[in-house]
């Protein structure tokens, strides 16, 4: 009997050892061959703390754009119509509002988690006044939860163990019989212009491939939830097998459809995006067997007035609303009708003329505010347009968001200070060399104009200057105003300004009182700054010929020198037809560095490498750089980053 029992004892532990053996490998492609299970995927991104609605107004002052109370009522509509739904955030929660300054992220990541949020990857401006805040705000949220997960794989916290604690590179969700893996992805942009230290974001295929290793064996369905931007997705999805989705951000990209990419193992990745700010909530409804990921239907689904606020949700925004607008520091920022614009303002230069209509007032802004005689601002540094109709306090904070400072609770201060003609010549010329290698760089002036031609020499672009209607003196002392952040900005153009003064005023206060003492609003695009070489060319200089091509961003960017050798980048384009193609390096003198692509170039997709060395083989120090892609008398240019 001893031995009869034994021995049914050694079968039954047989029997467990090859269920627990069998139930482990029937996972990833075996588990594929089960009988399908609908999973549908929601997706945000860059939300920006845009909160409340935005834009144009109806009849009744209701803004039209966006609003998070909105996407609730979309997230619980599809909550109570689908099963099996995933909620997946793709970074950018902070700053775009006084909802950030005011309460820097909290009271939004706790809404997402109210609504079910299941991953919410970090992005570069949760990095925006630095890793303490972050911390500080995750912990303030409860996050990470058990079912509310914190993404990035590409950070590097190994001196920052605190944050190390609330950021997972990836998790593991069961969504009905479907074993999801998700993994996050961070811009290394934030290592350039945010604050991480001591952390550091690292590049992503490396971190991709691992994580792609580690969970493809576990799951049926996996997917990277990335703030790279669409063009760097598309370099992900085309390098790294075995990724069935990608929910991106970053690049604030419209993408009506999932866009689909051919992977390394012949398979298809597909990309989506949501826009920003609350505009939408993508909603992807699919099914995964051994195949992979079939899509049944997608849609952006608009949050426009049409859908109503849910009560939960609207009511704890209200409450935000109360606490900002009972705040003497704020008053009714969020009600009070300050000014009217009877016209769009844009923030898109005309063809020729490359001053934009949203750059003209917030200058202009500036300078009466001062009462200096020139007043400038960087392109860069606007964040949203003014759309017709009436303007609150908000409608023109959220034109120029950006900056923080803690004794106003605001953004950025303006600055007066003095230059010389010949430094303002100088810093034009500066400014000349980048207008057509990155918009972001371009200026935006008052009380001044000038012309360049961008096919003279560095350093004599600028053709005329005048201000006040009269030709600039290289020996007269001009004053300037601009914020703090193009402060800042004058000595990396080799500038020394004389008698800075901080004033105090937010530049927000500028924007508020203009607008309130000009109304009407009516600006456009004026000739301030002027490309003589399209002017000349055009004769509608104001009407920009429809693009054949497009110029996607490199990755990665920034790019690393190590042991005295760069890593190489990645630049992509396509063209819609035929096309004769001159892709080219340049410095921030507007030198020609490296001829990357010079010839005749079919319709198609095309990528090519900078190993950061210039036509001699010459490695380059670290720095900003930009490509210029031309075509015909088009050309797009970009900024790309070398450091060590």
């Amino acid at each position: 009997m001893k031995t009869r029992f034994n021995c049914l004892r050694f079968l039954s532990l047989l029997l467990l050892i090859f269920l627990f053996a069998y139930t482990q490998a029937f996972s990833g492609e075996q588990r594929r061959t089960m009988t399908p299970d609908t999973i549908v995927i929601i997706h945000l991104n860059d939300t920006h703390s845009h909160l409340l609605p935005f834009g144009p107004k109806t009849a009744q002052y209701v803004s039209k754009i966006g609003g998070m109370a909105r996407i609730a009522t979309l997230i619980k509509r599809t909550r109570a119509e689908d099963k099996n739904v995933l909620f997946i955030v793709a970074g950018d929660l902070m700053v775009g509002d006084l909802m950030w300054d005011r309460f820097f992220g909290v009271p939004e990541f706790k809404m997402l988690h109210e609504l079910g949020c299941d991953e919410f990857t970090l992005g570069n401006h949760e990095f925006e006044i630095g890793p303490e805040v972050l911390k500080s705000t995750l912990k303030a949220a409860g996050l990470p939860a058990p079912d509310f997960a914190i993404l990035s794989a590409n950070i590097d916290m190994s001196k920052d163990p605190g944050l190390d604690s609330l950021v997972s590179p990836y998790v593991i969700k069961q969504v009905g019989n479907l074993k999801v893996g998700i993994f996050g992805l961070t811009t290394q942009e934030t290592n350039a212009f945010q604050h991480p230290s001591p952390d550091s974001v690292i590049g992503f295929l490396g971190p991709a491939k691992a994580c792609v290793d580690s969970l493809r064996p576990k799951v049926d369905l996996l997917i990277a939830a990335t703030h790279l931007g669409v063009s760097v997705d598309s370099i992900l999805a085309e390098s790294v097998a075995g990724i069935d989705l990608i929910v991106g951000g970053h690049s604030h990209t419209k993408i009506p459809q999932p866009i689909p990419v051919t992977n390394p193992e012949g398979k298809t990745t597909y990309i989506v995006q949501a826009q920003s700010k609350y505009r939408y909530l993508g909603k992807m409804k699919a099914y995964v067997d051994q195949d992979g990921l079939h899509i049944l239907s997608y849609a952006l689904l608009p949050a426009n007035p049409s859908v109503p606020d849910d009560p939960v949700i609207g009511a704890e925004i209200q409450a935000l609303k109360d606490t900002i607008q009972n705040d003497p520091k704020y008053g009714p920022y969020y009600t009070k009708i300050i000014a009217h614009a009877d016209t769009f303002m844009g923030r898109q230069p005309g063809y020729g003329y490359k001053d934009t209509p949203i750059g003209n007032l917030i200058t202009d802004a500036y300078r009466e505010k001062t009462g200096t005689d020139i007043a400038l601002d960087v392109y860069g540094y606007i964040s949203q347009v003014l759309w017709e109709g009436p303007l609150t306090g908000m409608d023109l904070f959220q034109t120029a968001y950006y900056g923080y400072n803690p004794k106003t609770g605001y953004g950025f201060n303006l600055m007066t200070y003095d230059l010389k003609g010949f430094q303002l010549k100088m810093g034009l010329e500066f400014v000349a060399g980048q207008m057509e290698t990155n918009q972001d760089l371009g200026v935006e002036v008052s009380g001044l104009k000038f012309k360049y031609d961008p096919s003279k020499p560095p350093m004599s672009k600028v053709t005329e200057i005048t201000v006040d209607g009269e030709p600039y003196s290289i020996v007269k002392t001009y004053t300037l105003t601009s914020n703090y952040g193009f402060y800042s900005f004058l000595y990396i153009a080799g500038l020394s300004p004389s008698n800075p003064v901080d004033t105090g005023i937010p530049e927000y206060f500028a924007i508020r009182d203009f607008a309130e003492a000009h109304s009407p609003l009516h600006y456009k695009v004026e000739g301030r700054i002027e490309n003589v070489l399209e002017t000349n060319v055009h004769e509608n200089a104001s009407i920009k010929p429809v693009a054949s091509f497009k110029l996607f961003q490199n990755y990665p960017n920034p790019f690393r020198i190590q042991n005295q050798k760069a890593q190489e980048t990645k630049i992509s384009y396509q063209l819609t037809k035929r096309e004769e193609v001159s892709l080219k390096i340049y410095n921030v003198l507007g030198e020609e560095l490296k001829k990357l692509v010079k010839g005749s170039k079919n319709a198609g997709y095309y990528t090519v490498t900078w190993d950061g060395k210039d036509d001699l083989g010459r490695l380059m120090p670290n720095g900003i750089y930009f490509y210029k892609l031309k075509i015909a008398n088009q050309q797009k240019t970009r900024k790309l980053i070398l450091m060590r």
